[in-house]
């Protein structure tokens, strides 16, 4: 079995998509863990982000189990399955009843210290499953809070199960800017090599549809479904230069 670890309900797709369905169809089984999976606390913690984000995706006041819902469709269209870890999205996350992320500017900023999730993200217990073979894990480019904590327990994971085999995605749409993305790499506690993936088209198409079904979540890139389209393409032929792929780090000695 092959993990990808998606800080929430789109990251993997939207990242790596494409090798997922190429992996599914040469029969290859795959798991796309959603890692701020949790519910949000009851009642909600006053912040205007939560007000903001909630009014965006139009899905109620616990957008958790419609987020799921999609999550469960677009691994469908790539042959995934899905699992969830229930730590929450950093924006419902608190310290002393406190919404500790509170505006935009913060969720692309430094963990706060008393963040809970610092505590609660452990990831060696997947290294006693013999069937798991790699786990794949963002790189943490654009800087979202979510992606840093998953990043730093891959690279936990690596540095104390130094066998197991654990690659690095990067980040979509944020892996877009190019300054971010040298300065991801360039920063990386790690020397990194890159792989590149070559993809078929059909696993591009099932990419795009899958993300698709995220339908929540287009208006936060995209204007139209149709522009979302014309930019993964886009993206994936100029990492494949000229060809359609995906690119992938591992952490070199």
């Amino acid at each position: 079995m092959r993990v990808f670890l998606s800080p929430h309900f789109d990251d993997a797709v939207l990242s790596c998509g494409g090798f997922i369905r190429s992996l599914s169809m040469k029969g290859n089984n795959v798991t796309i863990m959603t890692v701020m999976g949790g519910n949000p606390p009851d009642p909600l913690p006053q912040s205007p982000l939560i007000d903001e984000l909630h009014t965006r995706w139009d899905v109620g006041e616990n957008p958790v189990e419609i987020r799921k819902k999609e999550d469960v469709l677009a691994a469908r269209a790539l042959g995934a399955i899905t699992a969830v870890i229930t730590i929450p999205d950093c924006v419902y996350r608190t310290h002393d009843g406190v919404a500790l992320y509170q505006t935009g500017e913060s969720l692309f900023g430094d963990i706060h210290p008393p963040d809970p999730a610092q505590e609660k993200l452990r990831l060696d217990d997947l290294t006693t499953e013999t069937f798991i073979k790699a786990v794949y894990v963002p790189l943490g480019i654009g800087n979202h809070v979510d992606h840093q904590l998953v990043r730093n327990a891959g690279i936990h994971l690596h540095d104390q199960h130094p066998p197991f085999e654990i690659w690095f995605y990067e980040d979509y749409p944020y892996s877009e800017d190019a300054t971010k993305r040298e300065a991801t790499i360039q920063n990386f506690p790690r020397k990194l090599e890159s792989v590149i993936q070559p993809l078929k088209p059909s696993a591009m198409r099932a990419k795009i549809g899958a993300i698709a079904c995220y339908q929540s979540q287009i208006s936060t890139f995209w204007a139209t479904l149709n522009d979302m389209k014309n930019q993964v393409e886009a993206h994936m032929k100029l990492i494949g230069n000229g060809d359609i792929a995906e690119r992938f780090w591992r952490i070199v000695e």
